[in-house]
């Protein structure tokens, strides 16, 4: 099992084109609170503790160890309206999202559509870490999204 662990991080974490990353709740957030106090825990009391070199790029970085010391609610919950319309619907989908669409920045300050994945890990009855995977899309006729190949 441990050589498998190590192969699937060397190979798809880490070479992977889709940003891959691990936050850890500095305090497990209960399920039992109302939604939009859980929102608010999630963006005060996540930080990232893992990411690849594809989600370190995309949110401006190209050292992932900065990134990683970083507090993490400034690259995935952010305060926009989206990006809380986001939370609450991964809080609401009983802590999983796919494939959520999301309008951010990138280094040049140019707007830039991502497809974000959610996947909360629940340990008695609290949200303790939460899986993300998020990819580049762009728009193409209308509100019709194509993937962006890396």
């Amino acid at each position: 099992m441990k050589q498998w662990l190590g192969e699937f991080h060397e190979v798809f974490f880490l070479r992977s084109s889709m940003g891959i990353w691990l936050g850890e709740l500095e305090i497990p957030l209960s399920i039992a609170l109302p939604a939009s106090h859980q929102v608010e825990h999630l963006r005060a009391r996540t930080r990232l503790t893992d990411c690849n070199k594809a989600f370190a790029s995309m949110v401006g970085h190209e050292d992932v160890h900065t990134l990683k010391r970083s507090q993490f609610q400034r690259y995935i919950f952010k305060l926009e309206g989206t990006k809380t319309e986001t939370l609450t619907k991964f809080v609401a989908q009983g802590y999983f999202l796919e494939e959520a669409i999301i309008c951010d920045v990138d280094r040049s300050g140019r707007s830039i559509y991502v497809a974000q994945s959610l996947m909360g890990i629940i340990r008695d009855a609290a949200v303790v870490r939460i899986w993300g995977m998020r990819r580049k899309v762009r728009v193409r006729r209308g509100s019709e999204l194509e993937r962006v190949e890396a």
